[in-house]
């Protein structure tokens, strides 16, 4: 009986061990940077993506090429960090499993490798970034060229064995694209941040034109439940950009391009993790010089939205609530409740949390946005 009793004891002892917390300075904070990274080469196995007019040159070749070429700088540079690609060899991977891979993964990132083509015209060129949302509505040529390329990407799911069922839920009628910003805008800032820093530094790459940032319903961004971008490097269908693409030397360009994105990007993304980390267990943040006033009040408010699009005040994404549009860059910050009063834009911050739970508190000063506390 005494044994019996013992070995209840020691049991117990065991049990309240493993689940009394631990103290305050043997947890570990959770590591909220940049470390682990997906990359996506497009295509792959029986779906070759587009392929030139003499049929030597395929995009799912390319898109490999320039994946392991990319993975390779990002793991020479960053070591530490978690770098996957969602294949490393030719083999079909359905666009279920891609983003799949990023989500069990919990990458932080996910950028999908492509290259373009244009059944129009042999005479459409260039670069381009994608993010998830509704196809843009700017020119018409751009427009067209936007649609194209959702077509063209989201045909792959034919390819699959089960689509019928896999994708079942996935809608690309014009109806579905009014809920596409309300999904994915826990991530918008962030892959709109990517998309731009790599069509920045693009702009003295190896392809003609560059043409932005642009929207598209892409299955395989659909399904991403972290920041995501599709990138087309040039047009398949091009002389010039395929020549380019057939370079060796040119496609190491594309690649320092893109890794000085990439490097651009973690830094400002684990800058601003840490700033919060920092802010959020009390821990005094970095104090920065303050910047020279333009003149403008300081204003605080709540940060729901950014978009390279500039919408209305009026816009029904915003529910009535007063909005303030801040360009920064090639962005436009749009600040719910704004006012000189930071206590008072603090208690209109408690109010917008409920309209949209993934927004934060900002300050706004000389035309630059910053978080802050919102507590």
């Amino acid at each position: 009986m005494n044994i019996l009793l013992s070995s209840i004891t020691l049991v117990a002892l065991s049990l309240l061990s493993v689940s009394a917390p631990l103290p305050a300075q043997s947890r570990k904070a959770p590591d909220l940077t940049l470390n682990t990274v997906v990359i996506d080469p497009g295509h792959g196995g029986k779906d070759a993506g587009t392929t030139s007019a003499d049929k030597k040159t395929f995009e799912k070749t390319l898109t490999l090429k320039i994946s392991r070429l990319f993975a390779a700088r990002i793991r020479e540079a960053y070591p530490e960090m978690k770098v996957l690609m969602t294949r490393d060899k030719d083999v079909f991977i359905p666009l279920n499993t891609r983003a799949k891979i990023a989500s069990d993964a919990d990458a932080k990132l996910f950028i999908s490798i492509h290259i373009n083509a244009s059944a129009r015209s042999k005479d459409i060129n260039g670069f381009a970034a994608y993010i998830l949302g509704p196809s843009n509505q700017g020119k018409y040529d751009s427009y067209e060229v936007n649609m194209d390329v959702c077509k063209r990407e989201n045909s792959v799911i034919y390819l699959e064995d089960d689509y019928s069922t896999t994708y079942k839920d996935y809608d690309d009628s014009p109806e579905s694209q009014i809920f596409l910003q309300l999904m994915q805008n826990a991530f918008r800032e962030q892959s709109l941040a990517f998309a731009e820093a790599v069509s920045s530094h693009m702009e003295n790459g190896p392809f003609k034109k560059n043409w932005g940032v642009m929207q598209g319903n892409f299955a395989v961004l659909r399904r991403a439940s972290m920041p995501a971008v599709l990138l087309e490097f040039g047009f398949m269908t091009n002389p010039a950009d395929l020549a380019r693409l057939r370079s060796e030397e040119r496609i190491a360009e594309l690649v320092d391009n893109l890794f000085a994105a990439f490097v651009e990007y973690k830094s400002s993304y684990d800058k601003s993790v840490t700033l919060e980390s920092a802010a959020g267990h009390g821990t005094p943040a970095p104090v920065s010089q303050p910047a020279v006033s333009d003149g403008t009040p300081v204003l605080y408010g709540t940060q729901i939205l950014a978009s390279a699009r500039e919408m209305a005040s009026s816009d029904k994404y915003f529910k009535g609530i007063e909005t303030l549009a801040v360009k920064v860059g090639n962005l436009y910050k749009y600040i719910a409740m704004p006012s000189e009063d930071k206590a008072q834009a603090k208690e209109g911050y408690a109010t917008v949390k409920k309209f949209f739970p993934d927004a934060f508190f900002v300050k706004v000063e000389n035309g630059q946005v910053s978080r802050e506390n919102g507590k």
